[in-house]
């Protein structure tokens, strides 16, 4: 195993890059990631991948990025390019090498007169002075005298200039095939071994299985929130062991009117299939592959009949099939009056004009109904609609339940303090609420509606249509309990009803 350092600038060409670190990461080699200001922008204009967040929520999204597991934490760490104090940024630190792909001219000048005016440059200029090799990739057209008086300084100096300049005696088939001659060239200049083209006089079949067995599939996610929903699907989908799969991530962080644009590009890339995340995604990618016959599996869609996705749960009767996030009502009624037997009336805190939490509302009080149980409604559309509650009366036998509802979920500390002021139960749709003081959760995960999403995928390319496949649910909803809040309450809670919780705070 290599340490090898990856350098991503503000030249076009990030689709290098990122071929380049997937690469490196299936052949068991460690990265250490820098990327410059600049190849944030380039990211965002060539690919609509825009970084969002603290460190570690970019970590995460560049993990998806790359293919690299979420779980992954010693191959792949990201570097902070502002950080020159960092390992990477010292001679004593053990690196093999270090990559700059795509490199961009005011790069190479900076690296060129020894400026490390930040972490990438002062990690090459250490590169340079340890005689270790630095790979630089540059990607410019024209080149004018000073680029290639910059790039002859740092080629006498030992630095490999490799220019991404694809040829074509390879007979590539598509841009993929261009990508991997860079990336087979570099990793070349690094010697690794590879299979990513065929060398010069070479005579041999295509690189790689039989086209029936290489598959592009497209992830259409809404947001980062749901990336444990890909990283399922991911495994699931790897139980079809005869196929190679490529993945093209497309995430809009949270803006919809991207969707179908997305979509429309992964369609326009030939994917054989696309796994979308969240209803709007799910309807995106129905509108783009419906003329195409490109088959869409989706998650977490609460009740995807409901909202005109699929025909049925047994038959979606089209080019859907996926998995409902949906945890049946009934069963988050029976675990509540499990755990609080007195339940005799539901408060019911829901958000008002929220499509997923109308549809989760009416299977609530259709269970409640069943169970004979009194009902209340307390509508929200902002924090301080949940102070009413605290004007209300509430008594023994009653109990608070929280549907999915993202304004509620936003406030929820404020909900979980006036029950406990009121000390009345509350079940609320997710762990968090548990964590910080709801009495009970009964949820699904989205990794696990991954992974089924990704076994429908699996079954969907050896040949089965999606519309053989019912509409999944989910299997075994996550149960989580918080016994301070129990204990508060003066509940008292059967050692049966403790093993067959996931979390227990």
């Amino acid at each position: 195993m290599k340490n090898i350092v990856i350098g991503i600038t503000g030249a076009s060409g990030i689709d290098y890059a990122r071929n380049l670190v997937k690469e490196l990461y299936k052949t068991d080699h460690k990265i250490f990631l820098i990327i410059t200001d600049p190849g944030k922008l380039v990211m965002e204009k060539e690919l609509n991948f825009k970084l969002k967040g603290d460190f570690f929520d970019q970590q995460k999204q560049l993990k998806n990025f790359f293919e690299i597991p979420l779980r992954e934490d010693n191959r792949f760490i990201l570097m902070d390019n502002k950080d020159i104090a960092a390992s990477v940024a010292s001679g004593s630190f053990k690196i093999d090498a270090m990559v700059v792909v795509p490199c961009s001219m005011a790069t190479v000048s900076g690296i060129a007169r020894g400026s490390s005016r930040d972490l990438l440059e002062r990690a090459a200029d250490v590169a340079i002075k340890e005689g270790r090799k630095l790979i630089l990739v540059p990607r410019e057209t024209p080149l004018s005298s000073i680029h290639l008086q910059n790039l002859l300084s740092l080629s006498q100096m030992g630095v490999t200039i490799l220019p991404a300049m694809p040829a074509f005696y390879h007979k590539p088939y598509n841009i993929e095939d261009l990508l991997n001659f860079i990336t087979g060239r570099i990793m070349e200049n690094l010697e690794i071994e590879h299979d990513l083209y065929n060398s010069w006089g070479e005579v041999k079949d295509r690189i790689g299985k039989d086209k029936e067995f290489k598959y592009n599939i497209g992830i259409l996610q809404l947001t980062s929130h749901l990336d444990d929903a890909v990283e399922g699907f991911k495994e699931g989908i790897s139980s079809f062991k005869d196929a190679e799969i490529h993945y093209d991530y497309r995430n809009v962080e949270g803006k919809v009117p991207l969707l179908a644009d997305e979509a429309g590009e992964l369609v326009s890339r030939g994917v054989d299939l696309m796994f979308a995340c969240t209803t709007p995604a799910a309807k995106a990618g129905a509108g783009a592959g419906e003329g195409q016959g490109i088959p869409v599996v989706f998650t977490p869609v609460l009740d995807p009949v409901k909202v005109g996705l699929v025909a049925g749960w047994e038959s979606s009767e089209n080019h859907l099939t996926g998995v409902s996030g949906l945890v049946s009502s009934e069963l988050k009624l029976a675990r509540f009056k499990e755990i609080y037997p007195r339940l005799r009336k539901l408060v019911i805190i829901y958000e008002e004009g929220n499509p997923n939490t109308a549809i989760e509302l009416d299977y609530v009080l259709a269970a409640a109904a069943g169970m004979g149980l009194k009902i209340e409604t307390l509508p929200v559309r902002q924090s301080g609609d949940i102070k009413d509650l605290a004007r209300k009366r509430l008594s023994s036998g009653d109990g608070i339940f929280v549907p999915i509802s993202p304004v509620v979920e936003q406030n929820i500390s404020l909900l979980i303090s006036t029950a406990r002021e009121k000390k009345v139960p509350l079940i609320v749709p997710d762990e968090t609420g548990v964590r910080k003081g709801a009495l009970l959760g009964l949820y699904a995960s989205h990794y696990d509606l991954g992974v089924s999403a990704g076994y429908m995928a699996a079954e969907i390319l050896q040949g089965r249509e999606p519309s053989d496949i019912p509409i999944g649910r989910p299997e075994q909803p996550r149960l989580a309990i918080n016994l301070n809040t129990a204990r508060y309450l003066g509940l008292d809670v059967s050692t049966k009803f403790l093993e067959q919780a996931t979390v227990i705070y």
